[in-house]
């Protein structure tokens, strides 16, 4: 429904307002438009209006109509009226905009918002007769609209997080067509690029790749866009000169695109391997130490075994004497001589015994030293072979040798190797037989010596240890003994820029064979020898 009123004396009709239109069409936009519409007299007292403006300002359309504007509108601020103001003076529609409204009544609404025009009414002459006020409800469209705004504003922040996080990134960008083609191609560096993006950019992968790295690389595209999943993928590729290792990451991007990320993994690589290799040095030298440690406690176990039994024969035959002085009970000399034999005997025992410590301790200090000179070697090696003959009745020993056979060895330290030669193939030869000992000459500078037992030999597992500290072949160990032998006999021995050598025939036993220069020659293993 319409509520009519005349704008002028004598006239009542709302066909007055517009001359040029017929009463219907205009009566039947005026009620049935979506906006709220009133007729405002050039006093500014609503003459006219729609259901749309009665509801939007809350009053029945009986109350509005006849009552001044600025008490019916319900957002009637000072910009209304300076907008009104313009349009008078203007003659020209001046748009509101839009504004917030809190409604009264209903808070329940919250802020809404609103959107007026307002445009002037003329008479034919042209002079002012009011005006036509429009006014509509946007508060949906300002909504949309800000959340738009807000859509766009966060997504300009993620395109500006992402720009910022690609730049500083060490990654080369690759948008690649399912083909492999590249459609684009850039880094957050340009420096990073391998070639210029117009080397790259159109051309399939295939086409600027190795052909091996190409296939890999079409394999892992496909991959990645049938599996629609991401795909790594390492490859060792020469740049700049040098061999260095990439790592590619595929992703699928839309049905038929796929983007790859490219990083230079090289140095990773470089500080896991020097990881790995540190890792196993660090268990290298754990296993080392622990077996130091296991080397040093089966030491003292055998050097306190080994010290012990001497000491206690020492005190055993001197308490004897001791007490059968005393009890004026010795009357065989004989019987006498025979206890300090004993003693004498486990004294050099003993002797020989620290001295092998001290020869350890002195080779690992680097201050042990040769007292060479020009010697008879063959004499050397008589006087050791009679020496262990005389303490076996088990054993043959048989020699052979030259007449004389000199050489610039150190006599004592020589014999000290030879001696402990001979003793080991009496001792792993339990149970007697032969032991040949045989002096050479290779060449004219060359001495050799083999020592050579028919003996139980030693087991093949236990053999890389043989010129180990404490290394005693065999199950049961037999008596006597630190287990230094072998290995300050080959000490000893490079010192003399020789060496020792362990053979293992096939009948049985063993062979050492040591081997010297007869000249002054340069200590072998980084050892020097005065």
């Amino acid at each position: 429904m319409v509520q009519r009123t005349d704008l002028s004396p004598g006239r009542a009709e709302i066909r007055d307002l517009s001359p040029d239109m017929g009463l219907d069409v205009l009566a039947s936009w005026f009620a049935s438009s979506p906006d709220g519409i009133a007729v405002i007299d050039a006093d500014r007292i609503v003459r006219a209006a729609n259901q749309t403006f009665a509801r939007e300002m809350h009053h029945p359309l009986p109350e509005i109509v006849g009552r001044p504007a600025d008490q019916v509108i319900v957002a009637w601020p000072e910009r209304m009226a300076d907008i009104f103001r313009r349009v008078r003076e203007t003659g020209q529609p001046v748009s509101g905009g839009a504004y917030p409204f809190v409604f009264r009544d209903q808070p329940q609404r919250g802020t809404t918002c609103w959107e007026s025009t307002v445009s002037p009414i003329l008479a034919p002459d042209g002079s002012f007769r009011g005006w036509l006020f429009v006014q509509r409800e946007v508060t949906e469209r300002e909504q949309a609209e800000a959340e738009r705004n807000r859509l766009l504003a966060q997504l300009e922040r993620r395109a500006a997080e992402a720009e910022a996080v690609f730049r500083a990134l060490p990654d080369i960008f690759f948008r690649l067509a399912a083909d492999g083609t590249i459609l684009d191609y850039r880094a957050g560096t340009a420096t990073d690029l391998y070639l210029p993006p117009e080397q790259f950019l159109n051309r399939r992968m295939q086409e600027v790749l190795p052909p091996p790295l190409g296939d890999r690389f079409v394999r892992a595209l496909q991959q990645t866009l049938s599996e629609r999943a991401v795909v790594t993928l390492e490859y060792p590729l020469h740049v700049a000169g040098r061999d260095q290792v990439y790592e590619a990451r595929f992703a699928p991007l839309g049905k038929d695109e796929a983007i790859a990320l490219i990083r230079n993994i090289t140095e990773r690589k470089q500080a896991e391997a020097e990881r790995e290799r540190l890792l196993k040095a660090e268990r290298h030298a754990r296993e080392l130490a622990e077996a130091a440690l296991r080397s040093r406690d089966e030491f003292l176990a055998i050097a306190a075994h080994e010290l012990k039994t001497p000491i206690t024969s020492l005190r055993g035959y001197a308490e004897l004497i001791i007490r059968r002085m005393e009890q004026g009970r010795i009357s065989d000399p004989l019987e006498v001589r025979r206890a300090l034999e004993t003693i004498d005997r486990q004294a050099d025992r003993l002797a020989g015994l620290v001295n092998q410590l001290l020869d350890i301790s002195q080779l690992d200090q680097g201050t042990l030293r040769l007292n060479r000179q020009m010697a008879d070697v063959v004499d050397i090696v008589r006087r050791v072979v009679a020496t262990v003959q005389a303490g076996t009745t088990r054993h043959t020993l048989t020699l052979h040798a030259p007449a004389s056979l000199s050489a610039y060895v150190d006599p004592a330290r020589l014999e000290q190797v030879l001696y402990n030669l001979v003793d080991n193939a009496i001792r792993y030869s339990p149970q007697g037989g032969p032991v040949e000992i045989d002096v050479s000459l290779p060449d004219q500078n060359t001495v050799r010596i083999a020592v050579r037992d028919h003996g139980a030999g030693i087991p093949p597992e236990q053999r890389p240890q043989l010129f180990t500290r404490f290394f005693k072949a065999g199950v049961r160990r037999p008596a006597g003994g630190l287990g230094l032998g072998l290995y300050l006999g080959q000490r000893i021995v490079a010192l003399h820029g020789g060496t020792i050598t362990a053979e293992f025939p096939e009948d049985g036993g063993s062979r050492f064979v040591v081997t010297l220069p007869r000249a002054l020659a340069q200590a072998s293993g980084g050892e020097s020898a005065p």
